[in-house]
C-alpha cells in the first residue's frame, strides 16, 4: 500500500513556492517599475528553495518506505520522479525561449543549441538554465538518480548510505572539489546536505508533542529572521552560497519541517485546506512565476501611469495574486493532465 499523502508537506510546498515568488518581487520591481517600494531583504524568500530540498529528501524516503526492492520498482520510482519534473518544466522553458526571442531588451545570445540542450535535459552547467529556476531542478534530478541507486540496497543499510553520502560531500568540499567542474558543483554541493536532512527526518521522525512542534517552527522562523538581519543588504551577487547558505537557511527550514509534521491532520479545513491546495499548485507556481510577473509588469507599465509607490504596491500585490491564479489554471489544464497521462503510461509499462 502506498504511503498516504501528508497534508503538512503540501502546505510547506505551497509556502516554499510562495516564498520564492516574494523573493523575486524586489528584482521585478527594480527592473520594470522604477521606484523602490520593496527591499533586497525580500531575497531571503529564496530560502523557499532550501525548504524544497529538505522536503524532497523527506518525501523520497517517505514514499519508498514500504517499496519492495527490485529493478522494476526502482526504475518505476525514477520514471515517476522524472515525469513529474520534466514535462511541465519543458512547457515553461519553451515559453521562456519564446519570450527571450521576441521580447524587447532580452539577451538572445543565451538561446543557442548547447544552452537549450543542457537546459532541457537539466544537465550540470555553470550558467543558469534558460528558465532560471531550473538550476534547482538540476539538483533535484541528481538527488533522484543517486537515491534510486541507494534503493537497490537492503533498507537497513539506507541510513549508513546516507551518512556515507554526507561524508563524501563534506570531504569533497574540504578540498574545494565542488568548484572544479560544473558536474562537481552539483555532485559535491553542500545543498545536498539539505536533501539528506529531509531524508533523516523521514527515517528518524520524532513524534513530538504539538507544543514542541510549535517551538521548532518558532525557532526556524526566528533563525530566518536573524539571518535576514545579519546578512544586511543583499544582492544576487552577495547572496550566501554553499555551506554559508546551508547554515543560514538549511537548518532553520529543517526545524520548520520538523515542527509542521507535528500538526499533520487527516481532514484539513479553512486556511489549512487552502494552503494544501496551494501546495498542489506549487510546482506550476514555482516554474511560471517569473514569466507571469514579468509579463504582468510589462502590461501594467503600458496601461497604468507611474504613480510612484502607489501603483508599485498595487502591481506587486496583484502580481502575487495573479501568479497564484495562473498557477492554479496551469496545474488544472497542463500539469495535472500531463501527470495523469505519464502515470497511466508508466503503470502499463512497469506494472503490467
Amino acid at each position: 500500500m502506498a504511503p498516504r499523502q501528508l497534508h503538512s508537506i503540501q502546505v510547506l510546498r505551497g509556502l516554499a513556492a510562495l516564498s520564492v515568488v516574494i523573493g523575486h518581487l524586489w528584482q521585478i520591481e527594480a527592473r520594470f517599475l522604477g521606484e523602490e517600494l520593496t527591499s533586497s531583504v525580500m531575497l531571503v524568500g529564496f530560502a523557499g528553495v532550501d525548504l524544497f530540498f529538505v522536503l524532497s529528501g523527506f518525501v523520497m524516503v517517505h514514499v519508498t518506505r514500504t517499496q519492495e526492492t527490485s529493478s522494476r520498482n526502482n526504475a518505476y520510482f525514477l520514471y515517476k520522479r522524472a515525469t513529474r519534473v520534466y514535462p511541465p518544466y519543458w512547457v515553461f522553458t519553451a515559453l521562456m525561449i519564446v519570450a527571450i526571442l521576441v521580447g524587447p531588451d532580452t539577451n538572445t545570445e543565451r538561446v543557442n543549441a548547447e544552452s537549450i540542450l543542457l537546459s532541457l535535459l537539466l544537465l550540470p552547467q555553470f550558467e543558469v538554465p534558460i528558465l532560471p529556476v531550473g538550476w534547482t531542478l538540476v539538483h533535484e534530478m541528481y538527488f533522484y538518480i543517486v537515491f534510486t541507486g541507494l534503493l537497490f540496497l537492503p533498507r537497513k543499510f539506507l541510513p549508513y548510505a546516507l551518512i556515507a553520502w554526507l561524508m563524501a560531500v563534506v570531504a569533497a568540499t574540504a578540498f574545494d572539489l565542488h568548484r572544479a567542474t560544473a558536474t562537481f558543483s552539483i555532485v559535491f554541493n553542500p545543498l545536498t546536505v539539505e536533501f539528506l536532512l529531509g531524508a533523516a527526518l523521514a527515517l528518524w521522525r520524532p513524534n513530538l508533542p504539538r507544543w514542541a512542534g510549535a517551538l521548532a517552527i518558532a525557532a526556524g522562523i526566528s533563525g530566518l529572521l536573524a539571518a535576514a538581519m545579519a546578512l544586511g543588504p543583499l544582492s544576487v551577487e552577495t547572496f550566501p552560497i554553499f555551506w554559508t547558505r546551508f547554515f543560514v537557511f538549511g537548518i532553520p527550514v529543517t526545524l520548520i519541517v520538523l515542527g509542521m509534521l507535528q500538526f499533520e491532520t487527516d481532514k484539513p479545513t479553512g486556511l489549512y485546506a487552502g494552503l494544501v491546495r496551494l501546495g498542489d499548485w506549487s510546482y506550476s507556481l514555482y516554474l511560471g512565476h517569473l514569466i507571469f510577473l514579468a509579463a504582468g509588469a510589462r502590461i501594467w507599465r503600458l496601461i497604468v501611469p507611474d504613480l510612484g509607490w502607489v501603483d508599485n504596491l498595487a502591481m506587486l500585490s496583484l502580481g502575487v495574486v495573479g501568479c497564484i491564479i495562473a498557477a492554479g489554471l496551469t496545474y488544472q489544464w497542463i500539469e495535472r493532465p500531463m501527470l495523469v497521462a505519464t502515470r497511466r503510461f508508466g503503470h502499463r509499462v512497469f506494472r503490467s
